[in-house]
């Protein structure tokens, strides 16, 4: 059974190998499209890169004559190996030129996260800045008149590791956004006004934002109006002359209650003989 299991597997195996091998043999139909696509993209690379140029230009000749010599083989299938070779010389630049295009727009996408936005200035400036310098030096190396083919490759590659370059001081400064603790745990939150329970502060139960904290509240004095003394309603203001018919030095009355001496102020030592004072007696040694 085992070595049954063995024997399928490596017919898998082969049968896999085989596939791959006819899924990447070339074909002429296939070579004809990729050559013609290959030129059309070159062509297009070279308007945004005029001083490409030249370079270009000299290898589109190049392997247009492999190309057609490839076309005058009689065997179909060297013919279309020789055609995939001359296409190989075409697409190692526009590789480069794409692999380029793809990366300045991953860099403006990292740019623009808006994650960054939530470091502060003297944290992203610094980041901002040394990025683009190194992505101004990666464009020098797009700039001035380029020889050949082989030139034109070693910029190409030269600037697109330098854009990999711009691009990490960005990445360094997202991930200390992504890094950055939300909170400690076990740690109250920050007293805040206007929290229901707050003596005197605005947002308490029947309160409106601002509104002062109202008089009668439990653990707080009655507010002094007209009429209203420190014995309630109705007292006499402290002061004022005693009632008529009232002896002085006398309060009126309670309910329930008759006349009272006023006591002295606290700290005050009445005189002998006056309303609410100790009788007279010997002075003390």
């Amino acid at each position: 059974m085992m070595h049954h299991l063995l024997r399928m597997g490596r017919m898998t195996v082969m049968a896999a190998l085989l596939v791959g091998v006819v899924a990447c043999k070339p074909s002429i139909e296939g070579e004809s499209r990729a050559w013609d696509q290959n030129k059309l993209t070159l062509q297009e690379w070279v308007g945004k890169f005029p001083n490409f140029r030249g370079a270009v230009d000299g290898r589109v000749r190049e392997a247009q004559a492999d190309f057609d010599a490839a076309k005058a083989i009689g065997d179909g299938d060297q013919r279309a190996e020789k055609m995939r070779e001359a296409n190989n010389k075409l697409a190692a630049l526009t590789t480069a030129f794409q692999e380029i295009d793809r990366k300045i727009k991953e860099y403006d996408t990292l740019k623009r996260d808006p994650t960054l936005l939530q470091l502060q200035g003297v944290q992203l400036m610094p980041a901002m800045q040394m990025s683009e310098a190194i992505l101004r030096e990666a464009r020098t190396k797009m700039d001035g008149p380029v020889a050949n083919a082989g030139e034109a490759l070693g910029r190409l590659r030269e600037a697109s590791v330098m854009i990999d370059r711009a691009m990490q001081p960005l990445q360094q400064a997202r991930s200390q956004v992504a890094a950055r603790p939300q909170g400690q745990p076990g740690m109250p939150p920050p007293a805040q006004m206007g929290q229901p329970g707050q003596l005197g502060q605005p947002g308490q139960p029947g309160m409106a934002p601002g509104q002062p904290l109202p008089m009668g509240q439990p653990g707080m004095r009655p507010a002094m109006g007209p009429g209203a003394g420190p014995m309630g309603p109705g007292a006499a203001p402290m002061g004022a002359p005693p009632p008529a018919g009232m002896a002085p030095g006398m309060r009126p009355a309670q309910p329930g209650m008759g006349p009272q001496p006023m006591m002295a102020p606290v700290g005050v030592r009445p005189q002998p003989g006056a309303p609410g004072a100790p009788p007279a007696g010997p002075k003390p040694f």
